[in-house]
């Protein structure tokens, strides 16, 4: 494991933050300005969207995790993981 971050091969799956529904339609936002942009952009400026915040991993139903986070054919986020590797910074014990 300590040889994946080192060489820069670690990503952290980031699920979405918000789920925007109405009627039929549901997308997905990453964060409060991409929930505002979905707000102009996918649905009319009358409609009353129902906005929903996820506070965690354990929030998502596993369809929703799939389809949003793990799935590469979607537009899922994905995090570069590094560690730095000054002298200040602190290392971590690797077990196992």
């Amino acid at each position: 494991m300590p040889r994946l971050i080192d060489e820069g091969h670690l990503y952290l799956a980031v699920p979405p933050l918000y789920r925007l529904t109405h009627g039929a339609k549901t997308v997905y936002a990453r964060d409060d300005a991409h929930k505002d942009q979905l707000l102009k952009s996918e649905f009319n400026a009358n409609a009353k969207v129902d906005v929903g915040r996820f506070k965690g991993l354990g929030e998502l139903m596993p369809a929703q995790l799939k389809e949003t986070t793990m799935d590469p054919a979607s537009a899922r986020s994905c995090a570069w993981f590094c560690w730095p590797t000054t002298a200040k910074a602190p290392r971590i014990p690797w077990s196992g």
